[in-house]
């Protein structure tokens, strides 16, 4: 075993130009001795060209040692013996990149490497596939939980996954080949001509950290996806930014954490500005849900999290009104705590308050991180506004069983429901029809569609 552990080194090796760009290592099982070797072969021809001769000119070098584990000089090159290897397949190939053309077939999903094929630059094949089960794990609860099961309820949710893994496939896509290019290809003058960009606008801007694409793009996240499960309007489909944070018994850990503990498959996350009270009232909230017919294991109360937008914030946060004992209550983590592999460049410790906005108050977040939606308020005790994207408008369907087929189409497809419980305050007649306002009878109340928070 040590003599194979001399030779065949453990983990995976790379070897980037001059030469021929070379990755190998060990691969499955360990007693097995099985050994991986790939080499870049510009220009390759069938006819003129032997693919294990070319292997064996460039895994000789690799196997030669002038020296043990210990650093004790043999004296000359010693070769691991070509009568010990045994060539099991050795043949060219071409990376390529495929993507399915359609990710589900009723109730059989395709995720991972079943539903996307990467080169091996960067490792996006597993980390899509990680954020392929991430995404839709949450999706298949909330089709677990809704009322309505229906085929076509069903293939909506899994459409807008879908539409979303699309997207983060294709950005990973473009990082790969990035990578590819990068690894495998002397540096071209497009990347001289970006890095003396990029020195420029340092200078001439003073910019504080590199001017990095990918941050913008990870920011913006599925904003740019139609039909996807948020609510675009209303800034959903950004991506959750990711800070250090404190909570008030002084435990440090990541704002990704608010979302593991959730009593819920959505999460409500307030935002607190210093010592403005927000005038959240759990008992109005949950009266509001169970009007609404909201299934506790969809939103509820309880998954409520207080955060401010502010270091030091956490004792204005417990002294709040609006604070519940019962409540989670989190600050941002001042920089000067941080180290410099926390702090890294770029970091913002007022993230949240930077891209949602210094008047968002609620944000209701996904389990996988995204924004579904954020709102100034809630309009006070008469009004709520329901997430109806996606199979969370079912909620409502009872609601409406004496409507018109076309008036229950228009509901389905509006982004969210306003209800108000008082008739009177909005009109009746030609003033409805115009104001895309539709009256059903049960309870005097009116369900109007597309207003704003």
């Amino acid at each position: 075993q040590p003599l194979y552990d001399l030779f065949w080194p453990e983990g995976w090796h790379f070897c980037s130009p001059p030469g021929k760009s070379t990755a190998c290592g060990r691969f499955g099982p360990h007693d097995q001795h099985f050994w991986r070797h790939e080499l870049r072969q510009d220009q390759w021809d069938d006819v003129t060209m032997d693919a294990e001769k070319l292997l064996w000119e460039n895994l000789t070098p690799v196997i030669a040692r002038h020296e043990d584990a210990n650093g004790r000089s043999f004296g000359r090159a010693v070769t691991f013996p070509r009568d010990c290897i045994e060539i099991l397949r050795c043949r060219p190939f071409a990376f390529t990149h495929k993507v399915v053309n359609r990710w589900f077939h009723r109730r059989v999903i395709l995720i991972g490497d079943a539903a996307h094929v990467f080169p091996p630059f960067g490792g996006q094949g597993i980390a899509s596939g990680v954020r392929d089960a991430h995404q839709l794990a949450w999706r298949i609860r909330l089709l677990n939980v809704l009322d309505n099961k229906s085929t076509g309820k069903q293939e909506e949710i899994l459409n807008a996954w879908a539409a979303e893994r699309a997207q983060s496939i294709k950005t990973a896509a473009k990082l790969t080949k990035l990578n590819g290019m990068l690894c495998n290809q002397q540096i071209s003058f497009i990347f001289y001509a970006l890095r003396w960009v990029e020195w420029l606008l340092s200078v001439f801007l003073r910019l504080k950290q590199p001017y990095d694409p990918q941050k913008s793009t990870e920011r913006a996240g599925f904003q740019d996806v139609a039909g996807g499960f948020f609510l675009k309007d209303h800034g959903g489909g950004q991506k959750l930014p990711q800070i250090y944070i404190d909570s008030i018994n002084g435990r440090e850990l990541l704002s990704d954490n608010i979302l593991r503990h959730a009593k819920s498959i959505f999460h409500l996350i307030a935002l607190v500005h210093g010592n403005v009270n927000l005038g959240f009232n759990r008992e109005e909230f949950e009266d509001m849900l169970s009007e609404c017919r909201v299934p506790e294991t969809v939103l509820c109360a309880a998954s409520l999290t207080l955060l401010s937008t502010a270091p030091n914030q956490s004792a204005s946060i417990s002294s709040s009104s609006s604070a519940a004992p019962t409540m989670r209550k989190f600050a941002p983590i001042p920089l000067r705590r941080l180290s410099p592999s926390q702090a890294r460049p770029g970091y913002e410790v007022g993230a949240f308050a930077s891209r949602f906005g210094k008047n968002t108050k609620y944000i209701i977040a996904r389990p996988d991180l995204f924004c579904f939606r954020y709102c100034q308020g809630f309009g006070g005790a008469t009004r709520m506004f329901v997430p109806a994207r996606g199979g969370l408008s079912v909620a409502l369907h009872s609601e409406t069983r004496n409507c018109s087929a076309k008036d229950t189409a228009m509901l389905d497809e509006g982004r969210f429901v306003t209800i108000v419980h008082r008739r009177d305050e909005v009109g009746t007649g030609e003033n409805l029809k115009k104001k895309d306002r539709h009256t059903f009878p049960q309870g005097g109340r009116v369900y109007v569609s597309g207003l704003q928070a």
